[in-house]
Parts: C-alpha cells; structure tokens; sequence
C-alpha cells in the first residue's frame, strides 16, 4: 500500500531589526510567494526587543490551505537552482525534524529581495518551515516517505 501524504502548513518567518527597513523584508518575504498571492498576504508582526533592548520585528506568513501551499511549493521548485535542488536532496536528514514531521529551510534574505531563491547557512535569513500530514500506512520510516514525496514533487534531484 503506497503511504499518504499531504502538505499541513507552510510559515515563512523573519526577523527585521532595527537597521532594517520592514518594508524591503516584508518584500523579500512576498518574493518567495508567487505573484497571485502577494496582495492577498496578510503579516503576523511582533515586536520584541534584544539583549541591549533593540526593536526586533519578527514577521510571519502562514498558510494552512492545500491549494495555495502546493502553488507556493511549485513556485519555489521553479525558481530553485539545480545546485540548491542537489543541496536539498543531500541535507534532507539535516533540515527534518522527525517528531513533528516539519522540513525547515534557510532562505538568503538578501537574495529573496532581489526575486531569487537561495539557500544559506548563515543568519540573515527566512525560515522556511513545511509540516507534513503522512497517514499512518505501517511505514515507519516517515524521512523515506517524505523524501520520495519531495523527489515526485520536483524539489529533489532523482537518484534515478
């Protein structure tokens, strides 16, 4: 029996300092969403403060409807280089997060603002976060599952 599995949420997360202009981070935000999504896109906006009491505005989207994850995910698969693709194929195991099923990325910030998709390693950064809904089928390897889910979704390099 093949397993099942869904998208549950997407949330794009950031954090705007106060040498930052929210404006430019909330654009960099919406460049990772397709064009069609941008205007209807409302913000969750927090403020908090750092260690040497510092504005920080943390902004979050989040979206928990299918049709518009799957056309956030295609977009995002279309607008990835094949080396970040290679990157995501071999750093699954990193980015997963087992217990709650989630895949997080690190989104280049800086990048993002300019329309370009780029993984990053470093801190000015969008988090991208993925939780999976598999259906309990006896597999218990849920890593495999989501791995050959992403690979049929075109977001990882076939081994094939």
């Amino acid at each position: 029996m093949e397993n099942a599995i869904t998208y549950n949420w997407l949330s794009l997360t950031s954090f705007s300092y106060i040498t930052e202009s929210e404006n430019k981070v909330r654009k960099a935000m919406l460049n990772l969403l397709p064009e069609n999504l941008r205007e209807e896109t409302t913000f969750d906006r927090r403020v908090m403060h750092g260690q040497y009491n510092d504005r920080i505005l943390k902004l979050e989207l989040r979206f928990t409807k299918k049709k518009i994850i799957n056309q956030i995910v295609d977009y995002f698969q279309s607008k990835i280089s094949s080396s970040d693709k290679k990157g995501l194929t071999y750093n699954f195991k990193d980015q997963w997060e087992e217990e709650n099923r989630i895949w997080h990325l690190r989104i280049n910030k800086q990048q993002a603002y300019l329309e370009e998709i780029k993984l990053d390693s470093g801190g000015d950064i969008i988090k991208w976060s993925l939780k999976f809904t598999i259906y309990d089928t006896g597999e218990k390897d849920t890593e495999a599952v989501t791995r050959g889910f992403l690979e049929e979704e075109g977001l990882f390099l076939s081994d094939k």
